[in-house]
């Protein structure tokens, strides 16, 4: 009886060791202390990457503007609008007669008043261009420059020694596929401040657009491709990368299909930008 109790303590002792009478190894509970960190890590990262959205938001934001269009009403042909129609209109005018035909972002980009957007937004000579800084303060601005050959144009405000915050623009002949970005502007005109966010979906993508008054389409080459939501309104604000900087102009989303953005690069501008400081 004692031999048969010793061998069923030893086989007892045997089973909770594992075999050899060593202790088994924690295989569950490491695997689920290394599941465990992982989640850790993950929220780390997440809460991490809030954080950096949040703070280039608000250092961004006073630098983003909406820009509105407006046109006289006297200077609009009789042909193209009824007398009825030109009564309504009449009653939506301004104080200087001006009625407002369009419209869409911008963001200064120096502290002398100059604003970046797309040149599409300002094709018109005939019209008249408001700016309406983060603050909802309006100033009257005029286009000092529309590319010959892109869709980009800039615009100077004509308000003096007013306090202006600008954005620092990066370099996007180093923009990499799964960047992630935050598209700002004003879409359709009646949501200022808005930002959505995405990534860098494609490169060096080419389409063929309207830009300007002139009959045909222009070919826009070396579009940065983005899944961050831009609509109507949205044409001429800025695409800003993680450091904050801006690496391209938001000009347009293609029609018919989902989550396909293109920017215009931001290198042009940088380029005439240092062409024409040079030449003050």
């Amino acid at each position: 009886m004692r031999r048969r109790a010793k061998a069923d303590t030893v086989r007892q002792k045997n089973a909770t060791a594992g075999e050899g009478g060593h202790s088994p190894p924690e295989k569950c509970d490491g695997g689920r202390r290394r599941t465990q960190s992982a989640r850790r890590m993950r929220r780390r990262n997440l809460k991490n990457m809030q954080n950096n959205f949040v703070k280039i938001i608000k250092k961004a934001m006073p630098a983003v503007v909406s820009i509105v269009v407006s046109e006289n009403l006297k200077e609009i042909p009789k042909n193209l609008i009824t007398p009825a129609a030109q009564k309504k209109l009449k009653k939506i005018t301004d104080n200087n007669g001006d009625i407002e035909v369009g419209g869409g972002s911008g963001f200064i980009v120096d502290k002398s008043g100059l604003i970046a957007t797309s040149k599409h937004i300002v094709a018109d000579p005939k019209t008249n261009y408001t700016i309406i800084t983060n603050d909802n303060k309006k100033h009257k601005a005029k286009v000092i420059f529309r590319s010959p050959h892109n869709d980009i144009a800039l615009l100077k405000l004509q308000t003096t020694n007013y306090k202006l915050q600008t954005l620092k623009l990066g370099d996007s002949n180093k923009v990499q596929l799964g960047e992630n970005v935050l598209a700002f502007g004003s879409p359709l005109g009646n949501f200022p401040n808005t930002v959505s966010e995405g990534i860098i979906s494609g490169l060096h993508r080419k389409i063929k657009a309207e830009t300007d008054l002139k009959p045909g389409k222009d070919t826009l080459k070396e579009m940065i491709q983005t899944d961050a939501a831009i609509n109507p309104g949205n044409s001429g604000g800025p695409l800003i990368n993680m450091k904050g900087e801006v690496i391209g102009i938001n000009t347009v989303a293609v029609a018919n299909a989902e989550n396909i953005s293109l920017a215009i690069p931001i290198n042009p501008i940088k380029k005439f930008l240092k062409t024409s400081k040079h030449n003050r």
